[in-house]
């Protein structure tokens, strides 16, 4: 009996300590559980930090981007201004040879202009007298041009019929002597019909001319002419003869 009790208790005292031995197993297992719950919540959370920092830009980056800016615009003026310097370089080798051709020209024209010179000193009398002949044309078809406009601009845009009409509105200076009836007047219509024209041109619409060309002194003719622009000129004789050249440049506004 006693031993039987004994045994008992032995038995009792064996599984009393299996169950504190499984308790404190489960008390560490559950202690070991939390641990590792939180640690791996932490590492959850500094991942997480992590990322977000990675996302932004750190502040010692976000400092330094008004620098970056200021540096990309500096390079950029950099070769602004490069681009400005070779420019003017070239415009300075452009000039220096501009110059230099200015003064090439100008020691042409000096040239020429000796040459010419030298050329009407040495006309004879007679060809000095044909020169002058031709500018008093020049002159004279002008101021009758002059006076013919004036006389439209009194009438209705009318150009006078005969010289007569137009003869009180030639200019003051007018001190030619030649006779009006050297010339013709070509074109007497008005001069809106002139301004109104889609054939010809007012520089090739014959306005006056001479009648008879004048033979000079190295056998060639030529007449005087006075044209719808204004301009006057002593022509010589084409190829074609003066009634073919004539022809396209007589308007008679129609």
């Amino acid at each position: 009996m006693t031993w039987t009790k004994t045994k008992a208790s032995v038995a009792m005292a064996v599984c009393a300590a299996s169950v504190l031995i499984a308790l404190g197993t489960l008390l560490l297992t559950s202690k070991q559980i939390a641990i590792l719950r939180a640690e791996n919540q932490k590492l959850q959370a500094e991942i997480a930090e992590g990322r977000q920092s990675a996302a932004e830009p750190p502040a010692s980056a976000l400092a330094l981007t008004p620098e970056l800016d200021r540096l990309k615009h500096d390079a950029a003026e950099v070769l602004r201004l490069r681009g400005e310097v070779a420019s003017l370089r070239r415009d300075r080798s452009d000039l220096a040879k501009l110059t230099e051709e200015n003064a090439r020209l100008r020691q042409r024209l000096l040239a020429a202009a000796n040459e010419t010179k030298e050329d009407a000193e040495r006309l004879t009398p007679e060809q000095e007298a044909a020169k002058q002949v031709g500018i008093a044309k020049l002159n004279f078809t002008r101021d009758w041009l002059a006076a013919f406009r004036a006389y439209a601009a009194a009438n209705q845009g009318q150009i006078p019929t005969d010289f007569n009409q137009a003869r009180s509105f030639l200019p003051q200076t007018f001190n030619s002597t030649m006779d009006p009836n050297q010339f013709e007047i070509v074109y007497r219509g008005s001069l809106q019909q002139l301004q109104a024209s889609k054939t010809h041109k007012l520089p090739d619409i014959i306005m006056l001319r001479e009648r008879e060309p004048i033979v000079g002194l190295d056998g060639k003719r030529s007449k005087a002419y006075a044209f719808a622009d204004g301009h006057s000129e002593v022509r010589l004789e084409p190829a074609e003869g003066f009634d073919e050249w004539e022809k396209s440049r007589i308007f008679t506004g129609k």
